[in-house]
């Protein structure tokens, strides 16, 4: 059985039967994980606050030998990015940027600069234009939009980022296919 206390920022979590849930975390010493929660559902759950989205929490993950999933033994919140929930237009923004990271299925692939980067987005306080994050956030899973060409026609400097397809696209290819809907 392997036990690992990390910190990790939870991304997004979801209803997995009737009380307990998947937990997308992106943990310093792991990368990306998928975990399974507990009874997180239910009501009297010790551990359902620490385990918001845009949180940053020390958890303890257990995997046994013949599991290839995690489960979350203990969690403790010991930073709930308050600067980036205090206006509408900031909380959106801050989601949007963690749903790039579980979109991408960037998994267990541990990668101390984008934990940096992710640390230094959300323990500060946001900075205006927030459509700058998302262009760091790209260039740190290694997606250079400097020389980055169009999926489809091969052009330079395209606009588009789809993360689904985790590719760049121009605005004419987008237009012209309707590829990203």
């Amino acid at each position: 059985m392997l036990e690992i206390t990390t910190e990790a920022l939870v991304l997004d979590r979801e209803p997995s039967g009737e009380y307990n849930s998947r937990v997308f975390l992106y943990t310093e010493k792991l990368g990306g994980v998928v975990a399974r929660a507990t009874s997180l559902r239910k009501l009297t759950s010790k551990m359902a606050a620490h385990l918001e989205p845009l949180t940053f929490s020390r958890v303890r993950l257990i995997q046994k030998e013949d599991a290839a999933n995690f489960q979350i033994a203990d969690a403790l919140a010991f930073d709930r990015c308050a600067a980036w929930r205090e206006s509408e237009e900031y909380l959106r923004e801050g989601l949007r940027l963690i749903s790039i990271l579980k979109e991408g299925g960037f998994r267990e692939d541990a990668d101390g600069a984008l934990w940096e980067t992710l640390s230094n987005f959300f323990r500060n306080p946001p900075v205006a234009p927030l459509s700058g994050y998302g262009v760091k956030l790209i260039s740190a899973l290694g997606f250079d939009h400097r020389r980055a060409l169009c999926g489809l026609c091969g052009t330079g400097r395209p606009k588009i980022f789809s993360v689904k397809q985790l590719a760049f696209y121009c605005q004419g290819c987008v237009e012209a296919y309707n590829y990203l809907s």
